[in-house]
């Protein structure tokens, strides 16, 4: 999935007024879904950590196998 309002922030060294507004609007929407899974008993981020830890594993573990079969 792409986020387009985000690839609009790429490559910019220093953001530009109405970027650094996107970038809090786009932080106070991750704070408050964060909050509400909170609310409901579920730590979302802790688990998108997680998750992504151990995609960083898998994905490290096959690139090495697939380069020692070199």
């Amino acid at each position: 999935m792409r986020f387009g309002y985000l690839s609009k922030l790429t490559g910019t060294k220093t953001p530009t007024s109405i970027e650094r507004g996107a970038i809090e609007a786009i932080k106070g929407r991750w704070r408050s879904a964060m909050a509400q899974a909170l609310i409901a008993g579920k730590d979302l981020e802790r688990e998108l950590i997680d998750y992504m830890a151990i995609q960083c594993c898998a994905l490290w573990r096959s690139n090495s196998r697939m380069s020692a079969s070199w």
